[in-house]
């Protein structure tokens, strides 16, 4: 009776011969089939899993530009990075820990969250043909005119970590995000 064991046991055999046993298997025979080859390893994107952490932004106030990406009035957007809560989606996840937190200030870091005040739900977060498209819902309240950069920097960032995007298109109450950031 032959035996056909896969390629992985008989190395896994080479390797146990090194270790006083020795014990011969039997060689493949051609008239085997080639073994199937693997499917290609799936890569992440906004909206599939595997992703390990997605990254956040919140503000690092009159930083200049120092600490990460300059905002306005004289700030920086800095990323935080979470690990990706079970069962969600890489870029929902991001929305909903940012809109969700409802923190003056992130933990002790320091890093102001400008959508604290806000009570804002996301509605969707989808990609179409590269284009990032957020729909929120709610309640925007900026705490003056240097919070309108940051909240934008804040909702437009967390697309950009994703290579699929090339644009991003935000909603809020079904207006566009600029006009909702207006002070008018």
């Amino acid at each position: 009776m032959k035996i056909r064991l896969p390629a992985a046991l008989l190395l896994l055999a080479v390797l146990l011969s090194g270790c006083g046993t020795l014990f011969a298997l039997p060689t493949p025979t051609p008239t085997s089939p080639p073994p199937t080859p693997l499917p290609p390893e799936p890569t992440a994107t906004a909206t599939s899993l595997p992703f390990a952490t997605v990254k956040v932004y919140y503000i690092a106030l009159e930083d200049n530009g120092v600490s990460g990406a300059p905002v306005g009035c004289g700030d920086s957007a800095i990323a935080v990075e979470y690990p990706v809560g079970f069962g969600k989606g890489p870029m929902e996840y991001a929305y909903e820990k940012l809109l969700y937190t409802r923190e003056h200030t992130v933990g002790e870091s320091g890093l102001y969250n400008a959508l604290y005040q806000s009570d804002l739900t996301l509605v969707s977060a989808e990609i179409r043909d590269g284009t990032a498209v957020i729909a929120l819902e709610g309640t925007l309240l900026l705490g003056g005119e240097c919070d309108s950069p940051r909240v934008q920097a804040q909702l437009e960032m967390i697309p950009g970590q994703f290579p699929e995007v090339t644009a991003v298109e935000i909603t809020i109450n079904g207006k566009p995000l600029a006009d909702a950031l207006s002070l008018k």
